[in-house]
């Protein structure tokens, strides 16, 4: 530990200087909480290091108290928008969660360094993977499998009113695991037009963006919108297909207007129309979501299919002039049923884009009007519209799985939902997922809920409160399963027939009503009920009517409830005035006292109470005998104290 360099303070000798143009030490101790293990990369203005998160170590070297850490470069630092940048950069993405999104846990400073704490990511960039391909590009299959997670990355901050305003090769992490993460969105704007009361800044100062990925409205600084990540999207699906920049990486807003794309042979001919389309250097004649984009571009590849197929079919007919005329006229029929069903295809495609149109959880319903295609047609519509379709429900299904302490999701409807989509789509690995989360989610809340009740049980102190709050969660139990609810064990039950007794014999009435109460409350069957079985069933009724008498204003002079007097009050003075003609010595005439006394508070019974001034008149008697008693005898220091005592009664 003596090589750490403590950062806590920044006045302290040990603290790293700003003026420095070298990355910090590994081994630096930043805020007391993060150690610096290694240099992972470096930039222009930061560098990047591989650190320990020191309070959440849990063993020697638990990787999971690893995390990456952002430095600003310390030249650069003295650079105001760096710093703010990196603040940026934080605040945009703590609060976009995506299995696609790097995770930012927080911003720090240290004295002189700025710095964010963030997910630790095991590989390495888009760009540099490029860079060891052959001539720099990817299989369609490999890219696709790339590009798609990225655009639906996009979507979320979209969705979230966040525009990236940095997508390129280098802003794209390939982790060891085979997953895909966007990062750097230190230069990310809100987009006004989606979420208006987004507070990012758009101040132009603090963009440190590609030129050549980024739109002529973002080197142009006007507001942020979804297609700007579209143009930037576009371009690395260009470059990753090709191995070349569609603009050959001269900032778009340089373009001439000679300039003409061309399309890379990799990239069909309505795959090329999509692509060219998100290319366009206009903002309003690419497409407005990064979705769409990608959907159209990955389908666009099968509708070439379709046609070549339907080309080489018509091109064989052409060469048909040598058959018979019978032959001939078949042709001519198999010719006609082609074009019918190429005009088919087109109506199909037409709904289909139809259906896109609606609201993502309205897209269930049209789906019948495929029941009457051919299976290959249907399959194919049915086919196109699955991301349309199953991932928004899969996706409302999870988010509605969440439990917010008041209700519980509806696990039922939410599955019957699932299975109304399964019908037209029983493969779907998506659905699949979300119909397995719902079990488990159930599962979990239905466990947590058991450990709760359990805990409540041990821990009750048979109050009122706690029979309603273990009802509560019984309630809840029963949501989730119809026979689900918790019951005491026999601890428990023991300790509830303890309580009980030790109430009864000590007339602690106030105990009596609250044990009576839980068990009446707790729906716990009879196995807190029964303990009352040998118990004069007035007790309990006595003991409510004495604790809401006493809880009365103005009782003053008012009579006790018959019940009360028959079940605590005569007994009470009947036990005292026993006490009291059986006590034989000294310390049997005090106890009696202290009975009759702590009774008389605890019953609030008034001083000119006709029962209570019997008794103490006969524990008067009961003094005075035996003061006569201990000075016949000479006993003068026991008679000096029940005089005491005498007088304490008579004055009390």
């Amino acid at each position: 530990m003596e090589a750490l360099k403590k950062t806590s303070d920044s006045k302290s000798p040990a603290a790293p200087s700003a003026n420095k143009s070298e990355p910090l030490a590994v081994g630096t101790v930043l805020l007391g909480r993060y150690l610096l293990m290694h240099l992972i990369a470096q930039g222009g203005t930061s560098y990047i290091y591989r650190a320990r998160d020191m309070v959440a170590v849990m063993g020697r070297d638990n990787e999971q108290s690893h995390i990456a850490i952002k430095i600003v470069n310390p030249d650069a630092s003295e650079d105001v928008s760096e710093s703010h940048m990196l603040l940026h950069e934080a605040l945009t993405t703590r609060h976009l969660a995506h299995p696609n999104i790097i995770k930012v846990f927080d911003y720090h400073r240290d004295g002189a360094v700025n710095f964010v704490t963030m997910e630790l990511i095991q590989g390495e960039s888009l760009a540099e993977y490029l860079l060891r391909t052959p001539k720099q590009r990817l299989p369609y299959a490999q890219a696709i499998a790339v590009l798609q997670p990225v655009a639906m990355a996009l979507q979320a901050a979209h969705e979230q009113g966040v525009i990236h305003s940095d997508m390129k090769p280098s802003n794209i992490l390939l982790t060891e695991a085979g997953d895909v993460k966007v990062i750097d969105f230190a230069t990310a704007r809100a987009n006004i037009d989606k979420n208006g009361d987004l507070t990012l800044t758009h101040d132009a100062k603090f963009y440190g963006y590609t030129l050549a990925y980024a739109s002529p409205d973002t080197i142009a600084d006007r507001p942020a919108s979804s297609s700007d990540d579209v143009f930037s999207l576009a371009c690395v699906v260009y470059e990753v297909l090709s191995g070349k920049h569609p603009y050959e990486r001269n900032p778009s807003n340089k373009i001439k207007s000679s300039f003409r794309l061309q399309k890379p042979k990799e990239v069909g001919f309505w795959q090329w129309l999509v692509l060219k389309k998100a290319l366009s250097l206009k903002g309003k004649q690419r497409f407005q979501s990064v979705q769409r984009f990608m959907q159209l571009f990955v389908h666009a590849r099968r509708c070439w299919a379709y046609v070549a197929v339907l080309v080489a079919v018509l091109a064989t007919l052409v060469t048909a002039t040598q058959w018979s005329l019978t032959q001939l006229a078949e042709s001519r029929r198999e010719s006609a049923t082609l074009q019918a069903s190429f005009l088919q295809q087109q109506q199909v495609q037409q709904q289909v884009d139809a259906i896109r149109e609606r609201h993502p959880l309205d897209r269930l319903g049209p789906l019948a009007q495929f029941e009457s295609l051919p299976p290959l047609l249907r399959e194919g519509a049915l086919g196109q519209l699955h991301d349309d379709v199953a991932t928004p429900i899969a996706n409302h299904v999870q988010s509605a799985l969440g439990y917010n302490d008041e209700v519980l999701p509806n696990f039922d409807a939410l599955r019957q939902q699932l299975k109304k989509v399964m019908v037209f789509y029983p493969y779907s690995s998506v659905l699949a997922d979300a119909m397995e989360q719902t079990h488990i989610e159930q599962q979990q809340l239905r466990e947590t809920f058991l450990l709760q009740a359990r805990q409540l049980w041990e821990e009750t102190d048979f109050s009122l409160v706690d029979a309603m709050t273990i009802n509560n969660v019984n309630e809840k139990l029963r949501e989730l399963e119809n026979d689900g609810v918790s019951m005491p064990d026999n601890v428990v039950i023991e300790r509830y027939n303890t309580a009980l007794t030790t109430a009864i014999e000590s007339d602690d009435y106030i105990g009596i009503h609250q044990l009576f109460q839980f068990s009446e409350t707790a729906k716990a069957g009879d196995l807190l009920t029964s303990a009352w079985g040998g118990i004069d069933s007035g007790i309990p009724v006595a003991a409510g009517e004495l604790v809401r008498f006493i809880n009365e204003e103005n009782t003053e002079g008012k009579p006790f409830p018959e019940l009360v007097v028959t079940h605590f009050i005569d007994p009470f003075f009947s036990r005292v005035s026993k006490m009291i003609s059986d006590a034989r010595l000294d310390k049997d005439i005090f106890a009696a006292k202290e009975v009759l006394f702590n009774g008389a508070k605890n019953y609030q019974i008034a001083d000119d109470f006709e029962q209570y001034k019997k008794v103490k008149t006969q524990l008067v008697r009961k003094i005075n005998a035996k003061i006569s008693q201990h000075n016949t005898r000479g006993n003068w220091r026991s008679a000096r104290k029940l005089k005491a005592l005498l007088k304490t009664v008579r004055n009390t």
